[in-house]
C-alpha cells in the first residue's frame, strides 16, 4: 500500500472522482443545515412545501 502502488492504480482520478461525488452531497449539506442557522429558522433554509421552495429559490 505504497504511494507508487497508488499511483500505478490510478489514485489521483480516483481522488478526482471521490471529490467531484462528494462535492453536490456538502453543497446539499451546507445549504440544509448551515444556511438555515444563519437565516434563524429551520424552516426558512429547507421549506417543504411547493409553494416554499419556489420562495427559497428566489431568496436564496
Amino acid at each position: 500500500a505504497s504511494v507508487d502502488e497508488w499511483l500505478y492504480n490510478g489514485g489521483p482520478y480516483e481522488l478526482i472522482t471521490a471529490v467531484a461525488y462528494l462535492a453536490p452531497v456538502v453543497v446539499a449539506t451546507v445549504v440544509f443545515l448551515i444556511y438555515p442557522i444563519g437565516q434563524g429558522s429551520f424552516s426558512d433554509g429547507m421549506p417543504l412545501r411547493i409553494s416554499g421552495s419556489f420562495n427559497f429559490t428566489i431568496v436564496f
